[in-house]
């Protein structure tokens, strides 16, 4: 059911899991969120995502 109610938090999610992650993840990520405006439920979901992203780079960083 979310596939189709949420096709860009999908496109969102599928770059954020895949590996080896793409070293422009980040802004892709950016890209399809403000692409979600519109749906604000779509845009947090892929904020959490970007949130999640900006933790791990901080992470590897350590």
């Amino acid at each position: 059911m979310a596939d189709k109610e949420f096709l860009i938090y999908k496109r969102a999610s599928d770059l954020f899991h895949s590996r080896p992650r793409d070293a422009e993840l980040l802004k892709q990520l950016e890209m399809l969120s403000d692409e979600a405006e519109g749906d604000i439920l779509e845009a947090r979901m892929i904020g959490n995502l970007i949130s999640g992203t900006i933790l791990e780079m901080h992470e590897v960083k350590k």
